[in-house]
């Protein structure tokens, strides 16, 4: 009973000793094979643009061009070699020295315990304790030895040899034929189209569909960023997938643009209620809301007097003219501050949405990559599609 109790130990010792330790991997070999090759009609980074304007209305055609590449079916083969750390080497190490002693000791006492007898109490010195001690101790020392020694054996075969890993996977080969018609393509890319003026500055105007013509109004589209700017452009350049297309004067757009401000301007006017911000001081709220919509405004002097202080409501002279003169200051400042902010958040737009551009173009550049697992002609063909 005894015994089959130590041995059941030792199984668990056994069962408990794999496992122990991570097995990494390095890449030493690659192999591919071609299994199937079938012509494919993928998009080219080329394409025809007609790009003409009409009454503010910007009117773009993009005509896409196709290629015809190779598709190849690849089964990959990785071998890779496995090894073991070097902290989990020197555990490793450490534990087979330290079992190995115990399971030496036991193996010496298990050997011997046939020449324990009773009868011979000088025959040797654990004679008195008994055959079945002796026997007992020797399973238990083997076990313990082989629970250190049983570790560092089992991750050891564990780290022989080489790891196979094959997957299959898709990809564009050879280009067989360029301008090819694009007919059988799913999915077919889109243009990004952008306005660029000569200071550096871009307004996205959206994106074209092949063979799908795109009407853009100029003067909703950069009225308001050319009015704002100063000096105000003579020209602009308007860019497909970051190629350049044609460039086209600004002067009818900014009419345009200022005609609608004016108009804006005028039905803001009206809706202050002038009239009654000149009999009270408690009606001006919307005077004071349309002066600082429009500082510059067709009204903006006649607000600006209107929100003066009425001086009969001040005792003296000198104090009228104090407040007077306080008032003035304070709307001189307030509008300057508020053309200060509008300016600065201009300009804090215009870098948001260029740094926006960017960033995006680049996240969608590396996943096409990481996608593509490198395939050069799959990864410009996913950029053609998704990153303009």
């Amino acid at each position: 009973m005894k015994l089959r109790t130590w041995i059941g130990c030792l199984g668990l010792a056994v069962l408990f000793s794999t496992g122990c330790v991570d097995i990494s991997k390095s890449t030493i070999k690659t192999e591919e094979n071609v299994i199937d090759r079938r012509p494919k009609v993928v998009p080219s980074q080329r394409f025809a643009a007609n790009v003409k304007i009409e009454e503010n209305i910007l009117k773009v055609m993009v005509t896409a061009q196709c290629s015809i590449v190779e598709e190849e079916t690849v089964e990959r083969t990785e071998i890779a070699d496995k090894t073991i750390s070097g902290d989990d080497r020197a555990w490793m190490t450490a534990l087979s020295v330290a079992g190995s002693l115990p399971a030496m000791g036991g193996t010496a006492m298990l050997a011997d315990a046939p020449n324990v007898h009773d009868s011979n109490l000088n025959g040797r010195l654990y004679n008195e304790t008994g055959q079945d001690v002796v026997i007992g101790v020797g399973v238990a020392l083997v076990a313990l030895g082989l629970a250190g020694v049983l570790p560092p054996m089992v991750n050891g075969l564990r780290a022989v040899g080489t790891d196979e890993t094959t997957t299959t996977q898709t990809r564009n080969g050879a280009l067989i034929q360029e301008q090819a018609p694009c007919a059988g393509i799913v999915t077919m890319p889109t243009y990004s189209v952008i306005a660029r003026f000569s200071s550096g500055h871009t307004v996205p105007l959206g994106a074209a569909m092949p063979n799908d013509e795109l009407h853009i109004d100029l003067r909703n589209a950069l009225g308001p960023t050319i009015l704002g700017m100063n000096p105000q452009p003579a020209k602009v350049a308007i860019w497909i997938n970051e190629k350049f297309q044609a460039e086209i004067a600004t002067d009818s757009i900014l009419e345009a643009a200022r005609s609608e401000r004016d108009a804006q301007d005028d039905t803001t006017w009206i809706q202050a209620e002038a009239p009654a911000c000149a009999k009270s001081a408690a009606a001006c709220a919307k005077v004071q809301a349309y002066l600082q919509q429009f500082p510059n405004g067709h009204h903006a002097e006649e607000a600006r007097k209107l929100l003066k202080p009425r001086t009969n409501v001040v005792a003296g002279d000198d104090k009228a003219t104090r407040l007077s003169g306080a008032v003035d200051a304070a709307m001189k400042a307030q509008e300057e501050t508020a053309r200060k902010l509008d300016e600065d958040a201009r300009k804090a737009l215009e870098q948001s949405q260029t740094k926006i551009q960017k960033e995006a173009k680049k996240a969608c550049e590396k996943e096409c990559a990481k996608s593509c697992q490198n395939d050069a002609t799959c990864r410009d063909a996913c950029i053609v599609q998704v990153c303009p």
